[in-house]
C-alpha cells in the first residue's frame, strides 16, 4: 500500500520514538511525485503559459495523487 504521506526514502532518525513509531526524516511519496511531475512538466517546451504557477502546481499534485491511486489498485 502506497500512502501519500508516507516517506519517500525513509531514514529513522535514532533516538527518536514517539507512540512506539520511529520518526523518520524526508519528503513524502506526494511530494516526491508532485516535485517529479513538476519537473517533467516545466521542461516540455509546449507548455501554453509558462508562468502560470498556481495552475502548474495543482497539476503536479494531481498527477502524483493519480499515480498513488493506480499504485493502490490490486489486479
Amino acid at each position: 500500500m502506497t500512502e501519500q504521506e508516507q516517506p519517500a526514502y525513509p531514514f529513522p532518525l535514532p533516538g527518536r520514538i514517539v507512540d512506539h513509531q520511529v520518526l523518520e526524516f524526508g519528503l513524502s511519496k506526494r511530494e516526491l511525485f508532485s516535485a517529479m511531475a513538476m519537473q517533467a512538466f516545466c521542461s516540455n517546451s509546449s507548455i501554453e503559459d509558462p508562468h502560470d504557477f498556481i495552475s502548474n502546481a495543482r497539476w503536479a499534485v494531481k498527477q502524483a495523487d493519480e499515480l498513488i491511486f493506480e499504485l493502490n489498485k490490486k489486479d
